[in-house]
């Protein structure tokens, strides 16, 4: 028997997020994980009533989003430079 592990799409947010942990982003860096962040939480949560389609969330939005799913995760700024970090 071939065992096979199954990722829920919540899981795979959590994987990504912990990816993330004490990784500097700068403005390049931070587009690509607001992008797949908002890619990952639609495919686990769906899409929510106030988003745009146009945009990726910004780290406000991120943040109230981990907020919501009590998720311990922040995003600390300096300098325009991201670090995500779990509490």
């Amino acid at each position: 028997m071939i065992y096979e592990e199954s990722y829920s799409e919540e899981d795979d947010l959590i994987i990504f997020l912990n990816g993330y942990i004490s990784f500097p982003m700068d403005i390049k860096e931070q587009n690509i994980f607001r992008n797949k962040f908002k890619f990952l939480y639609n495919a686990a949560y769906g899409r929510r009533s106030s988003d745009r389609t146009d945009r990726p969330y910004g780290k406000i939005i991120i943040e109230s989003i981990f907020e919501e799913l009590e998720l311990p995760y922040r995003i600390n700024n300096s300098r325009n430079i991201w670090v995500l970090v779990k509490d």
